[in-house]
């Protein structure tokens, strides 16, 4: 979360770099279909930019004011093991991160016309993200205790 809050403070920051970009970070033996995951979030969250620019390029890149972030932590599209945070790694054990992505290359892919102002990320309280956080958590082991049969 700080990481979080670090990237999208700054007024300058978020004007030099307005989006990031998903990508794997560390591997992982069990991966997930991102892809497929993105798009739903895409879709969700209505940034139809994020879905052509994957579409044309196969990045995972958008807008830090997205609500493409939130949708990803919300496992838009039936995903159990997501966080519930805007924020990543969105899913447990994910291997994923993001990197800022700079204005220059925000212009050239279409997110932003060249001089618009970049928005920050939109903020959930502390109590939104823990709220959120827990209820992902309970499923996430409500589900696990379901395919272990423990106590059985």
């Amino acid at each position: 979360a700080d990481h979080f809050l670090e990237q999208n403070f700054d007024e300058a920051r978020i004007d030099e770099f307005p989006a990031l970009q998903f990508h794997r970070v560390y591997r992982r033996k069990t991966s997930r279909d991102w892809p497929s995951r993105w798009i739903a979030a895409a879709h969700a969250s209505g940034d139809n930019k994020a879905a052509q620019i994957f579409q044309d390029t196969g990045k995972m890149i958008a807008l830090k004011s997205s609500g493409i972030w939130q949708a990803l932590g919300d496992g838009v599209g039936g995903y159990e093991d997501a966080l519930g945070t805007p924020f990543a790694p969105f899913a447990f054990d994910s291997g994923f991160d993001v990197d800022e992505v700079p204005r220059s290359k925000c212009e050239k892919l279409g997110l932003l016309a060249r001089g618009e102002k970049a928005e920050s990320a939109i903020f959930p309280s502390n109590d939104e993200i823990a709220e959120r956080f827990a209820t992902k958590l309970s499923q996430c082991l409500a589900q696990m205790k379901g395919e272990t049969k423990i106590g059985e």
